[in-house]
């Protein structure tokens, strides 16, 4: 008897299926996500659970080890893994860390994915709360090429200049609402000139952070100028959607879809 994701309990046996054998729900449900029967990822979960809701599941990528993660199986054909969660307009005191990113959650960036292959990445705004849900508006970014999570702005490649990292390398932008395409000459979304993580904070070290722990809060001799880490990221709801400056109070949620 185990506790499945939903902290129910579940009888299961030891199956052969395929000269292979797994751990299955005596009362026939699908344990795909579950600890004892991890998906690849959320886009595999959604493959394989017929009418998969958004919550969580247990996903292994290419390693051995299971992690948890937030599943949103309805916006965009489904299947993102969320990453990142923030509350306001302030940064740098939002910390990267190992542990599940959640919806409702304590604002923090996702380190524990970093070596996951991407395909798209999404930001959106929470602009209205409907009860528990909220009603979002944002963009999703096609990438050209697959590339690792850990390495997801670019510098002098991609679109991007030699002194304006940014995510480049971009085949469309769509629409989240509409879900429809709204421009194929994306080039780069440019934030600020570039700084290596040896310096503290910048470009570099945005990309350290989504691979490992940070705590991200700047020391106090560090130019001021830069403290926003993580603006990089939110420049992109500001630059390229277009908000206005009093939605940046709102929670901003970050995720991406994975690629085999």
């Amino acid at each position: 008897m185990v506790k499945n994701r939903e902290d129910n309990d579940k009888l299961l046996v030891c199956a052969e299926e395929n000269k292979v054998y797994l751990w299955k729900a005596t009362d026939g449900s699908n344990s795909t996500g579950e600890f004892f029967n991890p998906a690849y990822d959320c886009s595999d979960a959604l493959n394989k659970i017929s009418q998969a809701k958004d919550g969580f599941y247990w996903i292994k990528l290419s390693g051995n080890i299971p992690n948890k993660a937030y599943c949103d199986m309805s916006t965009d054909g489904g299947g993102w893994v969320l990453i990142g969660r923030k509350t306001n307009a302030v940064t740098w005191t939002v910390p990267s860390n190992n542990k599940t990113v959640e919806p409702f959650g304590k604002p923090h960036w996702s380190s524990s994915l970093g070596d996951a292959p991407i395909i798209d990445f999404r930001v959106q705004v929470a602009i209205k709360k409907i009860s528990a849900q909220q009603e979002l508006i944002g963009r999703s970014f096609r990438l050209k090429n697959k590339r690792p999570l850990k390495k997801l702005l670019m510098l002098n490649k991609g679109g991007c200049g030699r002194l304006s990292p940014g995510i480049g390398d971009i085949s469309y932008v769509k629409d989240l609402q509409t879900e429809k395409i709204v421009t194929t000459k994306f080039r780069c979304s440019h934030f600020s000139s570039y700084h290596s993580k040896s310096d503290g904070f910048g470009w570099d070290m945005l990309n350290n952070c989504l691979n490992r722990p940070c705590h991200l809060a700047l020391p106090s001799t560090k130019n001021t100028q830069f403290k926003l880490i993580f603006q990089e990221l939110l420049a992109i709801v500001r630059l390229e959607i277009s908000l206005q400056e009093s939605l940046m109070s709102q929670p901003h949620l970050l995720a991406v879809k994975i690629i085999k």
